[in-house]
């Protein structure tokens, strides 16, 4: 059983109450809420330069409560960042470079 007689237990219990639980509960969505949003716009920057599309999914979130609408955004979202498309790129590009070089290299071959 639980000692009420003891000062610590006592001052849990007695501001432990429904009210202050639901307060915390509110106070724990908007904070949820909160960090929801800064890393949607983290996440969509780090996804496209578009600033329309940045804007409307951070605006998603901002209007619309962040229990579906982070589920919708997660499917609309770019597949890449940013820079997974650079690099990818610069790979394309060295793969061509080299390509080049090799021909290049195979004609030097062939005119001596």
């Amino acid at each position: 059983m639980l000692n009420l007689n003891n000062p610590i237990y006592s001052y849990i219990y007695e501001k432990v109450t429904i009210e202050n639980v639901i307060k915390f509960f509110i106070l724990y969505f908007f904070v949820l809420w909160i960090s929801l949003l800064v890393w949607v716009y983290k996440d969509i920057t780090n996804r496209t330069d578009n600033f329309f599309y940045q804007f409307i999914s951070i605006l998603i979130i901002l209007i619309f409560t962040p229990i579906f609408w982070i589920l919708i955004y997660l499917i609309i979202r770019p597949w890449k960042t940013l820079l997974e498309k650079y690099y990818e790129e610069i790979e394309f590009n060295l793969d061509d470079l080299s390509k080049v070089i090799e021909e290049k290299f195979k004609d030097c071959k062939t005119k001596k």
